[in-house]
């Protein structure tokens, strides 16, 4: 399965950005982010599922992406990942005119908390970040998270601050141009950040993984002290 998953990451970027029709130094380049892109995937599926997800005894160990970041929120205020300290928190990367990928991975959130149970899904924060800052302003960017849940949030920032947020937590996006008046769509990871009640990120899934393993990985984050 983890061989699988980088085979289809290695074939959508590859088809979004033929090697064809590239220089030289663009496919250098274009290599050197399928490789970063593959690291991290393997990074996370040896670092967090061999434990959580298989119902090991051991907690989660802590991830080398992460920290902490302040963005906007929607009534405008700043919002800080240390506000939610005793919370665990699932965070998502996406835009509000994503067509399939966000909706999806949001709705795989919604129903992990619903598998959590409505006790333990109150000590989770589920923070949605938009990665196209130009299109979406905070307040879009809350509306379209709580829409799947009213307890989500939605947060954006600047170009910089979204970006280096992004940069932290190992996120990657591009914009790509559709010709046409639909502007633009963002390729982008599908990753699900899972931040223990610390700061600390202890875990990071694709949105494809089951929801069943996605929630046995959070309860045992939520167990951490």
């Amino acid at each position: 399965m983890m061989m699988a998953r980088m085979t289809f990451w290695k074939h959508q970027w590859q088809s979004r950005w033929p090697m064809a029709r590239r220089t030289a130094a663009e496919r250098l380049a274009l290599g050197a982010l399928l490789t970063l892109l593959t690291g991290i995937m393997l990074f996370a599926v040896v670092t967090t599922s061999a434990n959580a997800m298989s119902g090991g005894a051991k907690p989660p160990p802590v991830l080398n992406v992460g920290g902490e970041f302040t963005l906007t929120g929607g009534d405008g205020a700043p919002v800080r990942l240390a506000d939610f300290r005793g919370k665990t928190v699932m965070l998502f990367f996406g835009y509000t005119a994503c067509p399939d990928i966000c909706p999806t991975s949001l709705l795989t959130i919604k129903q992990v908390l619903a598998t959590l149970g409505e006790e333990a899904s109150q000590q989770v924060q589920v923070i949605f970040i938009s990665i196209d800052p130009e299109r979406d302003d905070a307040a879009q960017a809350h509306t379209y998270a709580s829409y799947f849940h009213p307890d989500f949030i939605g947060l954006t920032g600047s170009v910089d601050e979204v970006a280096a947020v992004a940069k932290q937590f190992g996120a990657r996006y591009r914009q790509e141009d559709m010709g046409s008046e639909a502007g633009y769509l963002i390729a982008h990871t599908d990753f699900i950040y899972i931040v223990d009640a610390n700061g600390d990120t202890r875990g990071m899934v694709g949105s494809a993984t089951p929801v069943p393993d996605i929630a046995r990985l959070v309860s045992a984050i939520m167990a951490v002290e």
